[in-house]
């Protein structure tokens, strides 16, 4: 009975971790599926030449703006430098109205660019499933957004607080007193010292996901990295998709492959003179469109 408050503090926490790295997972999946059937799904030159950057830049859009959106503490937080001051408090609001709409406004005009798709000759069935993949965006975008925004159950938290900072060191204390004549006095410091780590130990691990998104413990959930990875998986480049074509390289390579040292300068020779499949990858032009890798935490 004592250490349940403890137990289910820590557990619902937890679960909201958890929640938060799968509808992180979909985000991250959806972003690049809906990128690549803007690009795949209907021949080369039939949908306008600036329609697939127009949905990379909204997409871009969405994760700028969810970054924007997460990563800043809530009132809650029980290290923010503004708690109690109401006019800090509306302006930090008044920004998280802000990037919400932005968010909003994003999928509103990427729910409209299927028109474009509509319109270049998209069957009904996928335009249905791009639709269903827009939605199932959104809906991940709000699953976190609740998760930032609402604690653990309250009751709990203030059961468990009760339990550290009040009943455990007054009804405990007599049992530490008690052990003083059974096994001594060492044991019983030391074991009471313990008990009181354990207990405020668990109760702070419980804290620290209050939100997941903060990037301040050592269990949140890095969601810059995370939309950092989708950023770059939507900025494909389209030379480096096509295939590469073997050269007189890698016949020579082939040919020579088990002969003599002989054979193996030839081979060298040849490497010297020619390319080879992975010099020509790695000299393969970068996308222009890569954006900046976020500091590491």
């Amino acid at each position: 009975m004592v250490l349940l408050p403890l137990v289910s503090t820590l557990w619902w926490a937890y679960q909201r971790r958890e929640r938060a790295l799968s509808e992180l997972a979909q985000v991250k999946t959806l972003l690049q599926h809906i990128a690549l059937a803007n690009r795949d799904w209907l021949p080369v030159g039939v949908l306008p030449p600036a329609h697939l950057q127009q949905t990379q830049a909204l997409l871009h859009t969405l994760t700028d703006g969810m970054r924007a959106y997460f990563l800043p503490p809530r009132f809650y937080s029980t290290e923010f430098p503004y708690a109690g001051l109401k006019l800090k408090m509306m302006k930090i609001a008044q920004e998280r109205a802000k990037i919400m709409r932005r968010i909003t406004n994003a999928f509103h005009q990427l729910a409209r660019s299927s028109e474009v798709l509509r319109s270049a000759g998209l069957g009904d069935a996928q335009l249905a499933q791009l639709a269903d993949w827009n939605f199932q965006l959104h809906l991940s975008f709000e699953r976190m957004a609740n998760i930032k925004e609402y604690r653990t159950p309250q009751g709990i938290r203030a059961l468990s607080r009760c339990y550290v900072s009040l009943l455990i060191p007054i009804f405990f204390g007599p049992y530490y007193a008690s052990l003083h004549y059974g096994v001594g006095t060492a044991f019983a410091v030391i074991f009471a010292i313990l008990m009181n780590l354990g207990t405020v130990g668990v109760l702070h691990t419980a804290m620290a996901l209050e939100d997941p998104f903060d990037n301040q413990g050592l269990d949140g959930v890095y969601v810059d990295e995370s939309l950092y990875e989708a950023e770059q998986a939507i900025f494909f480049s389209e030379e480096l998709l096509e295939p590469v074509t073997h050269t007189k390289a890698d016949s020579i390579l082939t040919h020579h492959q088990g002969n003599s040292m002989k054979g193996e300068s030839k081979l060298h020779q040849s490497r010297d003179a020619n390319v080879t499949v992975g010099d020509s990858v790695n000299e393969l032009p970068h996308s222009n469109t890569d954006v900046e890798a976020p500091p590491h935490h």
